[in-house]
């Protein structure tokens, strides 16, 4: 298991892009996906866990691309 810690954004964060990557790249809904982004705005973070590191560290240079601040934990 991996981990994808998103723990605060950039300007010109992309709020939608990053809630359609949660979508595309894990097993959760519309719904789950749009509260971690919100989480994350609202000052928290989110850890989201990945079955392969390599799954992890393509989500992780996905959500940097769009404005996340993320890390990667084994």
């Amino acid at each position: 298991m991996a981990q994808v810690q998103i723990t605060g954004w950039r300007p010109g964060f992309q709020k939608i892009a990053a809630i359609q990557l949660l979508v595309e790249s894990t097993s959760y809904g519309l719904k789950k996906s749009k509260d971690c982004v919100d989480d994350v705005l609202g000052g928290g973070q989110a850890t989201i866990e990945l079955k392969d590191k390599a799954d992890a560290e393509r989500l992780a240079a996905r959500l940097e691309k769009v404005g996340a601040v993320v890390t990667v934990k084994p």
